[in-house]
């Protein structure tokens, strides 16, 4: 059973509640690298993101659907329930709605086969942008990962994306 959120940027519903196990530290460049990626932004990952990934404890994130066409500007202010862009990475990370890399990676092994693509907020290694987007889409039997820009103004359909959050309240 999912619950419906109205936010001050859009409508979405929490499909699943996924409890993520605890992830050591790893390097930038091995995040995305296993059997289940096919392909990764190696050029963009490896430089907007720091070069070590810290460790994280445990956490349960949210799959949230969205009931129409956003932006990850949109998910983010939906998420925060804020309008202004001014700290809206900041925001992200004080109220701990990034995941790491190998968080993500995770995630991305644990619903791999299902029919849509997955997004994340995840803290970039540049002070003046600190947080970007990582992607993972179906690519055949694997996964293919990118990178973007929280300001990027691609829209995403609501049938076929969904948004990763930690520590998101039903």
């Amino acid at each position: 059973m999912s619950a419906t959120i109205s936010m001050t940027a859009g409508r979405f519903s929490i499909e699943e509640m996924t409890e993520l196990p605890a992830v050591g530290g790893k390097a930038t460049q091995d995040c995305f690298s296993g059997s289940s990626f096919a392909c990764r932004d190696e050029e963009h990952l490896n430089s907007w993101l720091p070069a070590l990934q810290l460790g994280a404890g445990p956490c349960v994130v949210a799959t949230l659907a969205f009931e129409e066409e956003w932006t990850h500007y949109m998910a983010a202010a939906a998420v925060l329930g804020m309008r202004s862009s001014a700290l809206l990475g900041e925001a992200l990370i004080a109220n701990n709605h990034t995941l790491t890399a190998q968080q993500f990676e995770k995630m991305a092994e644990i619903l791999r086969g299902e029919r849509y693509g997955i997004f994340c907020f995840t803290r970039s290694s540049d002070a003046n942008d600190p947080v970007v987007v990582l992607s993972s889409n179906p690519y055949g039997l694997q996964l293919a990962t990118g990178i973007d820009r929280l300001s990027a103004r691609n829209r995403w359909r609501p049938e076929e994306y969904r948004l990763l959050v930690p520590n998101v309240e039903r």
